[in-house]
């Protein structure tokens, strides 16, 4: 027999499969953020910096040693402090305090190429993508330094 849309257990079926998948997202949510550690927000351009060249460390680190298909936490702790740094920036010159905002969108457009080119095991792209962003940081950093 063939059941109709409108029956009690065609619902049931579909409400089933539906606490099914939600408690599978929800089981798996806090099991990814409990892998990627938070850094706390840093409060002065100098701990951001601080920061941020703690994960270029632990990222470059990662890269020699092979480890390409985990760098997600690394890179994306040097997207969170560097948009933190744009946030703590006030005091810049209008034209670089812009620039430095801009910046915001490259570094996070590269930390997420990165990661991905390595989830991908790209180790070429990787590179490429460490050197842009390194080059972004680099040029950014002008400003800071007295």
């Amino acid at each position: 027999m063939r059941e109709s849309i409108g029956s009690t257990r065609v619902f049931r079926r579909l409400g089933i499969l539906f606490g099914a998948v939600l408690t599978c997202v929800l089981a798996h949510g806090p099991a990814v953020a409990a892998d990627w550690p938070q850094e706390p927000t840093p409060t002065t351009t100098a701990a951001s910096w601080e920061l941020i060249d703690k994960n270029l460390a632990q990222l470059e680190s990662m890269i020699q040693a092979g480890k390409i298909g985990n760098l997600g936490s690394s890179a994306y702790g040097i997207a969170n402090a560097f948009k933190a740094l744009a946030g703590l920036s006030a005091s810049l010159p209008a034209d670089k305090l812009a620039a430095v905002q801009g910046d915001v969108k490259v570094v996070g457009s590269e930390v997420s190429k990165l990661d991905k080119a390595g989830e991908h095991n790209d180790a070429a792209g990787v590179q490429s993508h460490l050197r842009a962003l390194k080059a972004t940081l680099a040029g950014v950093r002008g400003y800071y330094q007295h």
